[in-house]
């Protein structure tokens, strides 16, 4: 259970990321609105999903998960530049979130 609303709240955290991205600066009002209600949510699907497991391992998986999926969503939609130096590091901080959630 607590591993589902954390990845929920993964998706609302890397969705409050996009709408940063597009508040240009945070002069855009109604992107600006959308962060924050994005980061609100993700934080309380956060504190609910602490109450099912260990709190250092969810923020662990929460923050890799969450750079993993925005380094991703900026390649793939900003074309931001895909190196193998970033490669390594995204498949680096994959293997940790796999190894903490699997032992």
């Amino acid at each position: 259970m607590g591993i589902v609303i954390l990845l929920i709240s993964t998706i609302c955290a890397v969705t409050g990321h996009i709408f940063v991205k597009k508040s240009e600066g945070m002069t855009n009002i109604k992107y600006t609105v959308f962060a924050l209600l994005s980061f609100f949510a993700a934080i309380i699907l956060l504190s609910i999903a602490i109450k099912y497991m260990n709190m250092g391992i969810a923020f662990a998986i929460w923050s890799g998960l969450s750079i993993v999926f925005n380094n991703l969503f900026n390649i793939i939609v900003y074309k931001e530049e895909f190196t193998f130096r970033k490669l390594k590091g995204l498949t680096l901080i994959v293997i940790g979130v796999i190894i903490l959630e699997a032992f």
